[in-house]
């Protein structure tokens, strides 16, 4: 009897440690202990009425009452997350109308599975999913306070595979600024083909733990994510886990670095022809390991880099358009670069001619060299270059003309090497004006001769005011490679 309200019941199998659920017993299996009633009838208004069994009908053999609750039906109205992994125990907030604490009974269902629930108050409930083998499939969630009649609103939770992360690119970033980072694993993307039923875009992040900061995540496919690793000026590293739904993080400790940004200090060489090519190396300091991402870029012309140390890269110069100072920078990670340092490009200078075009064989013949885009780059750094190999220092007067000496035609143990049967008692000349590391294509022939001898004069004097014809008897006047015959008397050059 349900207060005024009578009902028929019926003798059931129990335990002394009664389930929820139980079947009715055959006449054999009756203990007079556990009944069953039918339905609870029906009432108006939420209301606490004694309970009383009866086993003549008519109440009188009854000796005590219970306390029975009549409650307004419960509703779900939303639950986060709306997904959870496929192992169950993902904490679920529940929000909804009519909840009551009746203790075990008070149950959240996900599907066919139960499980308790705690109550906070009449609008709150929290407990955790269960296990389900069926995933990525909408599966019903209700409440229920007596683990019979459940709340009916059309809400569902989904379940996923549980995902995984395998690798992190990159795995290093600047402290000063942020680094995008793609996440490399495995069931990234649980509900790509029903989006149009469930989406859980905006509540994947990345975490990083150590940090104790989360970064929006964007699933591109199963395998990959994206999210920006956040300025970090606390610690050197963090674990990097992913949650696909803002509760649960993986745990594969998957770790990304942060450095203190490079600073450089010079370049070696400070400048190169515009044509490139150029092997320049950078010194700085804080160079972290080599991320897989090292770019030089000059006036914002990007090239691959080599890592050498944690002070020292290399690159090579690419071409430029025309000479000037340009901005050298250095990357480690994608739009991420260091203080800068200046570099010059030049036009490579080119010969058109030499004067003179001969000397004899010691040496220190000054020449006149004639060409173009000559520039001064500093000390010793103006050269020419004879047959490639030797070096002498030139001065540079402008961008068309230099000065240098010629070598003497010597070999290694001083002996002239000029012999008059021989057609190769020249040098090629080129210059260089960057401390001989690029040298000009165009190149001008210098021949060396044996100084000639004289013989005689006669007559051998003359009168201050000039004009006396002296004939000069002199030795090597015949021999090859003379470019011109121009006869001295002391500072004065003679008519011929």
């Amino acid at each position: 009897m349900f207060g005024d309200l009578v009902v028929s019941a019926t003798y059931v199998t129990c335990e002394e440690k009664h389930d929820w659920f139980h079947k009715e017993a055959r006449h054999e299996d009756r203990n007079f202990t556990c009944v069953q009633c039918e339905d609870s009838p029906v009432v108006s208004k939420e209301v606490d009425v004694d309970l009383k069994v009866s086993i003549t009908g008519d109440f009188n053999d009854t000796s005590n009452t219970l306390q029975y609750s009549y409650y307004k039906p419960t509703r779900v109205t939303g639950i986060f997350p709306r997904y959870g992994k496929k192992d169950g125990n993902t904490p679920v907030q529940v929000w909804g109308e009519n909840f009551r604490d009746h203790g075990l009974y008070t149950r959240c269902n996900f599907g066919s599975t139960t499980t308790n629930a705690i109550v906070f108050n009449s609008t709150y409930i929290e407990c955790n999913s269960t296990f389900s083998d069926v995933v990525e499939k909408a599966i019903p969630f209700s409440v229920t306070l007596n683990n019979q009649q459940n709340s009916r609103d059309d809400i569902n939770f989904w379940y996923y595979n549980w995902p995984g992360i395998m690798e992190i690119v990159p795995n290093h970033g600047p402290q000063s600024s942020e680094t995008t980072i793609t996440l490399k694993g495995y069931d990234f993307y649980p509900f790509k083909e029903v989006l149009d039923k469930i989406d859980n875009a905006n509540d994947t992040f990345c975490a990083f733990v150590q940090l104790g900061k989360m970064t929006p995540a964007i699933v591109t496919n199963s395998t990959r994510a994206t999210c920006v690793a956040p300025k970090n000026y606390v610690t050197t590293y963090s674990d990097v886990e992913l949650t696909l739904n803002f509760i649960e993080y993986t745990n594969d400790t998957v770790k990304f670095y942060w450095y203190k940004t490079p600073d450089l200090y010079s370049v070696e060489p400070r400048e190169g022809p515009t044509s490139g090519q150029t092997n320049v190396r950078i010194i700085g300091s804080k160079f972290p390991p080599n991320t897989g991402y090292l770019r030089c870029s000059f006036d914002g012309i990007i090239v691959n880099a080599t890592y050498v140390s944690g002070s020292e890269v290399e690159c090579l110069s690419p071409y430029h358009a025309k000479p000037q100072i340009v901005d050298l920078r250095i990357s480690f990670t994608p739009d991420e670069w260091s203080s800068n340092l200046k570099y010059l490009y030049y036009n490579e200078p080119a010969v058109g001619s030499i004067y003179p075009e001969c000397g004899p064989d010691y040496g220190y013949t000054q020449i006149k060299v004639t060409g173009k885009d000559f520039v001064d780059l500093g000390h010793n750094k103006a050269l020419c270059v004879f047959n490639e190999t030797i070096y002498t220092n030139a001065t540079v007067f402008d961008d068309t003309t230099l000065y240098c000496d010629s070598p003497p035609f010597m070999d290694k143990l001083g002996y002239s090497m000029y012999n008059s049967n021989s057609e190769y008692n020249y040098y090629y000349v080129k210059i260089s004006i960057d401390g001989g590391k690029v040298l000009t294509k165009t190149a001008q022939k210098f021949t060396y001769y044996k100084e000639a001898q004289i013989l005689s004069t006669i007559p051998d004097s003359g009168p201050v005011n000039g004009a006396t014809t002296v004939a000069i008897q002199v030795a090597g006047l015949t021999q090859p490679g003379l470019c011109g015959i121009y006869p001295r008397l002391s500072t004065f050059e003679l008519q011929q």
